[in-house]
């Protein structure tokens, strides 16, 4: 995966969010678990555990990830 599928990962994330927050200000009633459950699940649990992790290795001293062999990088 190279930073352009990544890009596109957050484009999708950017438009799940805003769809979130028109249904949010249509029926305000259920806005707090549904903005959790995006956040925690969606943002947190699958995007940043998982696809911002392939990506750690850029901030860190090693020039390049080495992975493990379930395919997600070592840390």
């Amino acid at each position: 995966e190279n930073r352009h599928e990544h890009a596109e990962i957050h484009k999708t994330l950017i438009e799940q969010a805003l769809e979130l927050r028109q249904h949010i200000h249509q029926q305000p009633s259920s806005s707090v678990g549904e903005l959790i459950n995006f956040l925690m699940t969606e943002v947190v649990s699958h995007h940043m555990l998982n696809e911002d992790r392939k990506f750690a290795y850029l901030f860190s001293r090693k020039k390049e990830p080495t992975f493990q062999a379930t395919g997600k990088p070592t840390t």
